[in-house]
């Protein structure tokens, strides 16, 4: 059993075929529009103003309608409204599958309850922690922050696995950043990312479809996330009464397995999302 989305369930259980998974994926993206598009399609922001408030948005781990409550760009009930209409218009994997007759209700039904059971111990709202870790708070929360920072700043769904102590080889990826922290809390932060993924991260954050740059300019993308995430962090440790330096993010060599397969005290989490895999690895001191 591991971490997986509905439709990666389908496919491994030969309910759905890949074509049928990727039409009914493209049909769900073109149909579940984010926040600000809703609220400049009700006139309440302009182009820029939704540009201002995604970029603010990589700032801090506020919802974005609490964000722009905060900056006095929407009012509660302009923000009310938006949510309802992006609620009533929101439309889910298995839906769309009906309605595109690749499955029916029936089988739906059947392959919904096996697939809430697979999955039951990774639904829980709370970041899994291994056993026997130390500062598990401190885990929870990077883990917590790398999953909403991924879904706000790339616009990708999340999930993530309960977490281990490295105990094996790591294959090689497209791209491995990381971050160290002193003082207040020392690990390394270690995000390491496939094509897929690292492309759409650097596209939320060049603000362009990043499908032709090339990879070292895609790996920057990445990069500057992982610095939106840990920067996040250290206004966190702030308020907590910490102080807490954070490197320059620096691009790690596959040699040796990333240098970290040694390591006891690395906990690995696996976060699969809807545009690649995600390994987010915490080097504990």
């Amino acid at each position: 059993m591991s971490v997986k989305f509905f439709g990666q369930f389908l496919l491994e259980r030969v309910a759905l075929t890949p074509e049928q998974l990727i039409e009914a994926v493209s049909y769900q993206e073109n149909r579940n529009l984010r926040f600000g598009k809703y609220a400049e399609s009700k006139g309440f922001l302009g182009a820029e103003d939704v540009k201002r408030l995604n970029e603010e948005q990589k700032k801090t781990d506020l919802m974005i309608g609490e964000l722009a409550i905060k900056l006095g760009m929407l009012t509660t009930m302009q923000v009310e409204e938006v949510l309802t209409m992006q609620r009533n218009d929101h439309i889910q994997i298995g839906q769309i599958l009906v309605m595109k007759g690749f499955i029916d209700e029936k089988t739906l039904e059947a392959e919904l309850e096996a697939f809430r059971e697979d999955q039951r111990v990774y639904e829980g709202e709370e970041v899994l922690v291994p056993q026997g870790v130390s500062n598990p708070e401190m885990v929870s929360t990077l883990v917590d922050l790398t999953i909403k920072m991924l879904q706000r700043v790339a616009g990708v769904e999340v999930k993530a696995d309960g977490g281990r102590v490295l105990a094996r080889k790591l294959e090689e990826a497209y791209s491995a950043v990381s971050i160290t922290f002193s003082g207040g809390l020392n690990c390394d932060y270690v995000i390491i990312c496939d094509e897929g993924i690292s492309r759409s991260i650097a596209s939320a954050i060049m603000g362009q479809v990043a499908a032709d740059e090339d990879k070292e300019m895609v790996v920057d993308g990445v990069k500057e996330f992982a610095n939106v995430v840990c920067g996040n962090i250290l206004g966190k440790m702030a308020q907590r009464g910490k102080n807490v330096e954070i490197s320059v993010p620096h691009v790690l060599d596959y040699s040796n397995g990333y240098g970290l397969v040694e390591s006891t005290t690395t906990v690995a989490y696996r976060m699969p999302t809807s545009a690649g895999e995600v390994s987010l690895l915490l080097v504990l001191y």
